[in-house]
């Protein structure tokens, strides 16, 4: 459980990240990160729910709740992936530099002082 809450906490932090540079590198990164937390509390819940002990709807238990959880972060990866993919189209068809989103960018470095392979602008 700590484990999961550090997960949250440097969830939160990467799309902080994301929000401030507009990179979609770190948009990429922050959407790996939900997986994993959403992923994990699937997982918590479907652990949860397959211990429970034999009932009438379900003479044979509730084990098959961690195919489900399965399924579901399958459904998560492929849809991040599109995500991922849509916002590096976008931002190969613009080939402008990532621009900071809030004041907090005067603390970084400006874009154009990054080194850039190929066409920058």
């Amino acid at each position: 459980m700590g484990g999961l809450g550090v997960s949250v906490i440097v969830l939160g932090l990467k799309f902080a990240a994301y929000w401030v540079t507009g990179s979609v590198a770190l948009y990429s990164d922050a959407l790996e990160t939900t997986i994993n937390v959403v992923g994990a509390l699937t997982a918590l819940i479907a652990l949860w729910f397959s211990e429970q002990p034999a009932d009438a709807n379900h003479p044979y238990g509730h084990q098959k709740a961690e195919y489900i959880s399965a399924a579901v972060e399958a459904f998560m990866v492929v849809a991040t992936a599109f995500a991922i993919g849509r916002e590096a189209y976008f931002g190969w068809q613009n080939r402008a530099l990532p621009r900071p989103r809030s004041s907090a960018s005067r603390l970084m470095p400006p874009p154009e002082s990054s080194i850039c392979f190929g066409r920058c602008s």
